[in-house]
């Protein structure tokens, strides 16, 4: 617990607007898994210059009792080939994101959330159960999808879960759905609550276009009917998100 609760805190500090590093950027996994209860910490650290422990990452580095890593310069591809590694075909694998901006006070309590939900889904067998914290970029000017510079970075906060039996469905999304409105909650007694929704991290029940703000959703569905006006990209591809309902 004092790994994740110093992981936790230079997290907060990577976060910090006095921190910012252009060329840095990271995800921060905690998970559960079954049988076992296992629980870990993983860190994904990118950086976009060729620089061997840069010093933005120091904080993790030195704090970190790492079992294994695999930090190197290499180029995308081999990056792909090793997640591609992680991500075995044949599993169900349901996401949901919620958006919130940077507090100091929000990441441990936030933890504690994610492990208090671990127990809706502990008679899962062969469940992964992770939840991850990864920063949007950081803007000069608020932007079509109602993210705000004033913000700095926000937090996409992101479970990510993978199981065998689809008999198990409705349990895993019972625990997502709590945890989920129990973060809300959070972060607007916090007031840093977002309604913004990563698309590509979203659940099929969220809305996130209408997560981008009711004129920024006026507007794009306006330069849909004037440049798309047959709704081929509507109607023409099945599945995802549309700008009508």
């Amino acid at each position: 617990m004092m790994q994740l609760s110093a992981m936790l805190n230079a997290f907060s500090g990577f976060m910090s607007s006095q921190n910012f590093d252009p060329h840095a950027d990271m995800i921060f996994a905690v998970g559960y898994s079954n049988p076992g209860g296992i629980q870990s910490l993983n860190l994904g650290l990118q950086y976009t210059k060729p620089i061997v422990n840069p010093p933005v990452f120091q904080p993790f580095v030195n704090i970190s009792q790492k079992i294994f890593s695999t930090l190197r310069i290499a180029n995308m591809s081999s990056l792909v080939i090793e997640e591609d590694t992680h991500n075995p075909y044949g599993f169900r694998q349901p996401h949901m994101e919620v958006t919130f901006a940077h507090s100091p006070d929000i990441y441990s309590r936030t933890h504690t959330l994610f492990n208090a939900s671990t127990a809706l889904v502990a008679s899962v067998q062969g469940v992964n159960y992770f939840l991850i914290l990864q920063p949007s970029p950081a803007l000069s000017e608020q932007n079509i999808l109602g993210l705000k510079a004033a913000d700095g970075r926000d937090v996409l906060a992101l479970l990510s879960i993978s199981y065998n039996d689809s008999t198990d469905d409705s349990t895993v999304a019972n625990a997502v759905k709590s945890f989920f409105s129990n973060l809300k909650a959070l972060a607007a007694n916090l007031g840093v609550d977002r309604s913004f929704i990563y698309l590509n991290y979203a659940a099929p029940f969220q809305d996130p276009i209408s997560g981008y703000g009711a004129a920024n959703k006026a507007r794009l569905q306006s330069a849909s009917l004037k440049y798309d006006s047959y709704g081929l990209l509507q109607t023409g591809v099945s599945g995802g998100f549309k700008l009508f309902p």
